[in-house]
This record gives C-alpha cells, sequence and structure tokens, in this order.
C-alpha cells in the first residue's frame, strides 16, 4: 500500500463557475465529492495540504476530518483572497504558536 509523509490535494473546482456561487459547495467537486477527496488521502497520509476555492466555508473544512488537528488558511496576492489552503494532522501546527480561534 502506498504510503507518505504529506499528500497535497488540489482538485479541479469545475471551471469558473465556481466562482458565482457565494459559498461553494464542497459536494460539487468533479469526479469525488471534497469528503471522498480526503477519505483517499487518509489512506496515504494523516498528514494533509488541500488547497480549494476562497468562497469555501471555513468552517466546514474544519470539521471534515473529525479528531485531527486543522489549520485554516486564507491565502492572499496583492490584498486580494485568492484560495484557501487547510492543513491537517501534523502539519497544522506548524508556523503556529498554538490554537487559535476560527473567527470570521
Amino acid at each position: 500500500m502506498l504510503k507518505a509523509d504529506v499528500v497535497y490535494l488540489s482538485p479541479p473546482w469545475g471551471g469558473v463557475s465556481y466562482i458565482d456561487a457565494p459559498v461553494f459547495d464542497l459536494d460539487s467537486l468533479p469526479f469525488h465529492t471534497a469528503s471522498e477527496w480526503l477519505d483517499r488521502a487518509r489512506l496515504i497520509s494523516q498528514n494533509i495540504v488541500y488547497y480549494l476555492p476562497r468562497n469555501c466555508d471555513p468552517h466546514e473544512l474544519a470539521g471534515m476530518y473529525p479528531n485531527a488537528s486543522c489549520n485554516v488558511e486564507l491565502n492572499y496576492i496583492d490584498g486580494y483572497l485568492r484560495a484557501i489552503t487547510t492543513y491537517y494532522g501534523e502539519l497544522a501546527g506548524y508556523g503556529s504558536d498554538g490554537a487559535r480561534t476560527l473567527a470570521l
């Protein structure tokens, strides 16, 4: 069975129409839902990086991997929110000086 230190997920978002939704539906990803992508990655590693559209619900992302540490990062370029990267497992603690509360 394949094992790795980290799995990086950046599934296709379904074309440019994703940006029209106020909140991106994680079940609308092509091929598999966001949870299915994550479940497959967990077979390879408990440490997962998930790169998704900027209009995802960060609270939903934080709750997708129960009993695992999670860090949701908002990615800004030139002052504009471009994407969201979520770190699960041991990766969630890197670069952090402790637990933080998700406040939007």
